[in-house]
């Protein structure tokens, strides 16, 4: 029996090449639509990690942790809902207190090196305070599946201290890539 062995051509395998392709593009674009959204920054309030016209990738569905930035819609007191980036500091039922500018959660002093300012962080305001489990000026012990959410440029940022914790079900996704 005699081997044939077929001549590659410099077409063929242009054509092999551009069938991976557009394979790859297929199955990106099935990922995209199933399990990741792609948002860009409007706000300062996620600076110095973020920035204003930054792309994230989020992936959507993703159960949130303490660290994690997240993206969240919430409604404004006056106006629509609306999607902003923030970074989840803790999760229900934890207790979220600040001290001297300081955040604590349950106790713990937490290390905050993606802050913008360490050590200016103010209390929660009195809307925030009503949504809390158990609560005062400042400290907000976290109900069951709610999320306290705080921006890394604190000076700048409408989060939690403001509309107090948040329902996990709000949470839109998980940002795994700043782009």
């Amino acid at each position: 029996m005699d081997l044939v062995v077929r001549d590659v051509k410099f077409v063929d395998l242009l054509k092999f090449v551009g069938l991976l392709a557009a394979v790859a593009a297929v199955a990106l674009l099935i990922a995209r639509i199933l399990f990741f959204e792609v948002y860009v920054t409007s706000s300062e309030s996620m600076l110095p990690t973020i920035g204003p016209d930054d792309r994230v990738l989020v992936r959507t569905g993703a159960d949130p942790t303490p660290g994690d930035v997240v993206v969240v819609t919430v409604t404004a007191s006056s106006g629509p809902s609306v999607d902003v980036l923030k970074r989840v500091i803790a999760v229900g039922p934890d207790r979220v207190d600040f001290i001297d500018g300081q955040v604590l959660v349950n106790g713990e002093r937490l290390d905050e090196p993606y802050v913008a300012e360490p050590g200016m962080t103010f209390p929660i305001s009195g809307n925030a305070i009503r949504r809390c489990d158990v609560s005062a000026a400042n400290f907000c012990v976290l109900a069951e599946g709610t999320v306290f959410l705080l921006g890394d440029n604190r000076q700048a940022s409408t989060d939690s201290r403001i509309y107090g914790p948040v329902d996990r079900a709000q949470v839109q996704g998980v940002v795994r890539w700043d782009f």
